[in-house]
């Protein structure tokens, strides 16, 4: 017969084989132990999620009385069943007058119900003091984090129907109430997400502000959030990642689309060839699903000058000599040189594989400057051609410094892989129209390796960069193009999901996407490892663009964060509370039970252990301007539009091949089409 038990069981308690020595692969008892006490919290769990356990937990404070460090509740409760036992004992003895067969025979009963209470009382308690069950029931009860009536008022459903709609669909919301033809009566899914639960009611953050997410390694990031935020995306959504494993999980999500159960939502279901990758690295190419597809290059809308010089600026502060670098002064030289090359190959049709041919000498530059001339009616633009006309006269050492930032901005397509995959002309059909993707409800996976740490030409991350701006400005250009109707906010909100960026490259444009998107009609969801990868001053974004973009964010902190300042500022959010604590001393002048003194003292409601080692699957939510609150965050595979067999979705293999966009694609659970 086959052994059912769970693989790692098979190694046994004890260790030994049938027919040899120890194989030294042993459980001690409590390990095994510890999968019972999990079983007991279970049931646990499921009793503070039925009628009786919302009713407790909402108006007693027996789950904070039971979760204190100092409780003895349970012991109480104990005695209590010991006591009530002796006292039946003792009268049933008076009623049978002083028989004892009488007596035991009516006692009976009460000593066993007490032995069972006893029991139940130590299999709980044993099971509970070191659960995270108990530390989420003790952190959800502090002074100063937001009660069952706080969440009741401003986190849930309601108070996105009534709050945020208004805010974030006000086109969408006029139609409805105008009753107009095909109008849409707007939901919380449309311009809010779902985090979690607390205290048993929904936890949702309005989409009109950014949010800012916290969690080291293997705390559950993607999973609850990263997942959830680009599947669940009311409309555009860009995803940044080191890897593929969120395009697997989510690719063909957002093409055929999900539904859920409890309340009807449909997310994604964009259709095919509405999912574009952009990988010049090839970071996932080994995958079909998550192979390269989008046809994009830098050199789209360098026709306009200002795009030009926008593009060189980011191309060349990311390349080492942008502002707080040490070579600031050839970095201004340099962006007019870049800026002059991408000009000259936007108007002139030419690609990016030409201006890297150009950056390798001021000489191949020259080309550069006769396109201009030839393709430029406008005098005014020929200033640009007789910048790179003047670069052969330059002092040699002057020369070497400023085209250094010139070789520099172009290093990473040096690999033919890179710039074949971006090696197009601006005026190619098959090149992605931005506005049309984010008005559509697109999805956008950008991958690229992880940046070496002291380079500066290490990856792609400043293609990444680039596209980032491209989308951005999409998005601005549309909330103030009265053609489209969107009364300043694009409807439905677009996202822009930035996992780990700060580990791929440095977004210029990231404060003012911060500072204006909200209002625009486009959220950015930043996901981190610490505070200090963003703020870092050499390869990050700085303390102060850092601490802007907290400051303007819903905040998000998963199990695990360790940085005092962080933990800090999470202690300070939650406050302080008064205490009163008792002494007891004793002294033969205090008589035979001694004497007693109290005092007031006011203390932090949490400590830094507390907030670093929160329960698992559990974090803390301050949404803008609310109380803070301990939140039981949902992972996608519990979310009622996950159903089993999701996971083995397949495409057909012909719908994924080179730079295709699926359009003849179909999918296939296990093996059936």
């Amino acid at each position: 017969m086959m052994d059912e038990r769970p693989w790692y069981e098979t190694l046994a308690p004890d260790g030994d084989l049938a027919d040899g020595p120890r194989t030294g692969l042993r459980y001690d008892a409590e390990e095994l132990n510890a999968e019972n006490r999990r079983e007991a919290m279970a049931k646990w769990k499921r009793f503070e999620d039925s009628d009786l356990g919302v009713w407790l937990d909402r108006h007693t404070r027996l789950y904070e009385a039971l979760s204190d460090e100092e409780s003895v509740l349970v012991k109480h409760v104990g005695a209590i069943a010991l006591l009530l036992a002796v006292i039946a004992t003792l009268f049933s003895f008076v009623m049978a007058g002083g028989d004892p067969l009488t007596t035991v025979l009516a006692c009976l009963p009460w000593w066993v119900g007490c032995f069972v209470t006893i029991l139940s009382l130590w299999i709980f308690w044993d099971s509970y003091r070191d659960s995270g069950e108990r530390a989420a029931d003790w952190l959800g009860s502090r002074p100063g984090m937001a009660s069952w009536r706080q969440i009741a008022d401003a986190y849930g459903p309601r108070s996105v129907m009534r709050d945020v709609v208004p805010a974030v669909l006000p086109r969408t919301l006029s139609e409805f109430q105008e009753r107009r033809p095909g109008a849409v009566m707007p939901k919380p899914w449309h311009a809010a997400m779902l985090v979690g639960w607390s205290h048993h009611m929904e936890v949702w953050l309005g989409c009109e502000r950014h949010l800012y997410v916290l969690g080291p390694t293997r705390s559950g990031k993607t999973v609850c959030v990263v997942i959830p935020a680009v599947v669940e995306a009311p409309g555009f959504v860009l995803a940044t990642s080191t890897r593929g494993d969120i395009i697997k999980a989510t690719r063909l999500l957002r093409e055929l689309g999900v539904t859920d159960r409890a309340t009807g939502a449909v997310y994604g279901a964009r259709g095919e060839g509405t999912t574009h990758i952009f990988d010049p690295e090839g970071v996932a190419e080994n995958d079909p699903l998550t192979r390269h597809n989008m046809f994009w290059t830098p050199l789209q809308g360098c026709d306009d000058p200002s795009v030009a010089m926008r593009r060189a600026q980011t191309l060349v502060g990311i390349g080492g000599m942008g502002s707080g670098s040490n070579n600031q002064e050839w970095g201004v030289s340099a962006a007019m040189y870049v800026q002059a090359m991408l000009y000259a190959a936007a108007i002139s049709d030419r690609t990016i594989g030409d201006c890297y041919q150009w950056s390798l000498s001021p000489e191949a530059a020259q080309e550069a400057a006769d396109l201009i001339r030839r393709n430029t009616p406008q005098r005014e633009m020929n200033q640009w051609a007789t910048t790179l006309n003047a670069l052969p006269h330059v002092d040699p050492r002057q020369k070497g410094s400023e085209w250094f930032g010139v070789r520099n901005a172009f290093a990473i397509l040096a690999d033919p892989r890179v710039r074949e995959r971006m090696d197009f002309s601006p005026s190619d059909p098959r090149l992605m129209d931005p506005k049309r993707m984010v008005m559509r409800g697109d999805t956008v996976f950008v991958l690229s390796k992880p940046k070496r740490e002291g380079g500066s030409s290490g990856n792609a991350g400043v293609f990444v960069s680039l596209l980032l701006d491209t989308f951005q400005e999409a998005c601005q250009d549309l909330a103030f193009d009265p053609t489209s109707g969107s009364r300043g906010k694009i409807e439905p909100p677009a996202r822009f999901v930035l996992d780990e960026l700060s580990n791929i490259e440095k977004w210029g444009g990231l404060r003012n996407a911060i500072t204006q998107g909200g209002g625009n009609g486009y959220q950015v969801i930043i996901v981190e490892q610490s505070r200090q990868q963003m703020a870092d001053e050499k390869d990050g974004y700085g303390r102060e663009t850092e601490r802007t973009v907290w400051e303007n964010c819903h905040r998000i902190m998963l199990k695990g964060v360790s940085d005092d300042d962080t933990l800090d500022w999470w202690i300070s959010q939650i406050g302080r509370h008064g205490r009163i604590r008792e002494e007891r001393n004793w002294n033969p002048g205090q008589g035979p039970i001694g004497g007693f003194s109290s005092r007031h003292e006011r203390e932090d409601s949490v400590t830094r252990r507390e907030l670093s080692m929160l329960p698992r699957g559990y974090a803390m939510v301050e949404p803008l301007g609310q109380q803070p609150a301990l939140v039981e965050t949902i992972q996608f595979m519990r979310r009622n539009w996950w159903r089993p067999g999701l996971e083995r979705i397949q495409p057909r293999a012909r719908s994924w091949q080179g730079h295709g966009t699926g359009r003849d694609g179909g999918v296939r659970v296990d093996g059936r089409r």
